[in-house]
């Protein structure tokens, strides 16, 4: 329902840009809703200690075109 609400917001131009945050060691659960194109932004934990974004979320991003908010 609320997916419903959040892409007719953003087809009416109410909403700009859809996106989720992730937690460390789930970057690459977000995978599937970029692939669905359900999102415009990810915002995801990367930093030293946690690289696993890198390689398993980064690259599907890049391809659908997805920007990253990384924290």
């Amino acid at each position: 329902m609320y997916n419903y609400a959040l892409y007719n917001g953003q087809e009416q131009g109410k909403i700009r840009a859809i996106g989720i945050s992730v937690g460390d060691r789930r970057a690459s659960e977000a995978n599937s809703h970029i692939e669905a194109g359900r999102l415009d932004v990810v915002q995801v934990v990367y930093n030293l200690l946690e690289q696993e974004p890198e390689y398993t979320l980064f690259p599907m991003a890049q391809k659908h075109q997805v920007g990253i908010i990384a924290c």
